[in-house]
């Protein structure tokens, strides 16, 4: 693996791209390091024409305890030292989630604050059986941040997120399971193997996931007449192509 200041690890192979947090010790804490280090990785694979999916992980006991609350207190200037760490985050976020490659996140132990919203940025999320989702942020006095308070109401429910904001409620991973926070939840040992497969499977169509990641997406804020019309152009724009037509005879001589 590669490393941007080695906070954040990453690995391109067979059309997968994986991102791996890479401060264990500090239940990777979101520091100035690892912003930067998961900003400048997240740029570099999407602009990478090799990469089909991306994949978020983590070293460690936790995949992302937030921010690292002992930086900020260390900081003289920790309003000037949140605005560069969220500046980083928030741009990455978006570029994870506006463009084109599908995400597939593996979580394990904390998942809170700005690490919900990490893992949160990702199409599936497959969780270990230990892994704790925590809505932290009123517990040190701070708002939401990393994109949780759009992210976690279209996860699970604006009243349900709301509820978990307020009352600062955990869910475990069979909780999140039953209310779609989570894709799956594999055991400890079979996760990476789960992980692998499941980011195979996608870079094998890249066109066709891509383009239904897009749809997909785009309709949650969009009326069915538009929706629609992106079905049409994506359709018409993939149906012609060598891919397509070669999986289209695979699968009718499969069918005989």
């Amino acid at each position: 693996m590669t490393g941007v200041d080695g906070a954040v690890l990453v690995e391109v192979r067979d059309g997968i791209a994986t991102l791996t947090l890479n401060r264990p010790g500090a239940g990777n804490a979101i520091d100035a390091a690892l912003a930067g280090g998961f900003a400048d990785a997240v740029h570099a694979t999407v602009a990478d024409p090799a990469v089909a999916v991306i994949v978020l992980q983590a070293r460690g006991r936790s995949f992302c305890v937030g921010g690292d609350l002992s930086a900020m207190a260390a900081s003289p200037d920790r309003a000037g030292m949140v605005a560069n760490v969220l500046g980083r985050m928030n741009a990455a976020i978006a570029l994870l989630r506006r463009g084109t490659r599908p995400v597939v996140a593996f979580v394990q132990g904390a998942v809170a604050g700005g690490g919900l919203g990490i893992a949160l940025s990702a199409d599936v999320i497959i969780a270990e059986p230990a892994t704790r989702f925590v809505f932290a942020y009123p517990r040190v006095g701070l708002p939401p941040d990393c994109g949780v308070s759009w992210l976690l109401p279209r996860a699970i429910g604006a009243r349900p997120a709301m509820a978990m904001a307020l009352t600062g409620a955990d869910l475990d991973a069979a909780e999140a399971l039953r209310r779609g926070l989570v894709s799956e939840v594999v055991p400890a040992d079979e996760g990476s193997a789960r992980v692998t497969a499941l980011a195979a499977r996608i870079a094998a169509a890249p066109a066709a996931h891509a383009a239904a990641r897009q749809l997909m997406l785009n309709a949650a804020d969009v009326p069915l007449s538009s929706a629609l019309d992106d079905e049409y152009a994506a359709m018409l724009g993939l149906v012609g192509s060598d891919e397509a037509g070669r999986r289209i005879a695979g699968f009718l001589e499969r069918a005989r």
